[in-house]
């Protein structure tokens, strides 16, 4: 189940959230926005060369685990960055909604959904924890890349960020009284 949320989540995220943000209602936009995007073609390229079987040489499998342990760091380094950059200020009406759709509104809609499917226990505890994570840095990357309100995108990931540590606290609270 978790390969399967993971895997939603990251179609809907890096295909589905560019595909809607670009379109602007047209389809063939949406098509050649998501035709556009690396991760589309390199997802392809390694589910075609796992089908096929094909291994890869060691010295380009090494710069791939580099290229892939420094994402991370490179997204928060730019995230940084562009808080810097902003500097602090009263988020506006709109980041306050995301937040509370993020840890409020997330885990609502997982205990409600798993309860309509039947699952319960240890699988729905960790889908509840799961859903309230923080937003993540690709929702910076995303809005960079494909452009937006990027001072919101912002001020919605480091505030979620600070809150999701009580309200994970609160998870696993309710999830012991649940189970």
């Amino acid at each position: 189940i978790s390969l399967l949320v993971f895997l939603t989540s990251v179609l809907v995220t890096f295909i589905g959230g560019p595909a809607i943000l670009s379109s602007g209602g047209n389809l063939k936009q949406s098509f050649s926005t998501v035709a556009k995007l690396p991760l589309v073609w390199f997802a392809l390229l390694g589910w075609s060369l796992n089908l096929l079987h094909v291994q890869l040489p060691e010295a380009v499998m090494k710069g791939i685990q580099l290229l892939a342990q420094a994402t991370v760091p490179i997204l928060l380094l730019s995230l940084g960055l562009q808080i810097g950059k902003s500097g602090w200020r009263l988020p506006q009406r709109a980041v306050w909604w995301a937040v509370a759709l993020r840890l409020l509104g997330s885990p609502l809609l997982t205990y409600l959904l798993t309860g309509m499917l039947g699952i319960h226990g240890l699988t729905r505890d960790v889908l509840m924890l799961s859903s309230t994570m923080p937003t993540a840095v690709n929702a910076f990357l995303l809005t960079s890349e494909l452009g937006g309100d990027m001072q919101m995108v912002v001020d919605t990931v480091v505030i979620t960020t600070l809150l999701s540590i009580p309200a994970i606290a609160l998870m696993v609270v309710l999830a012991a009284e649940v189970t």
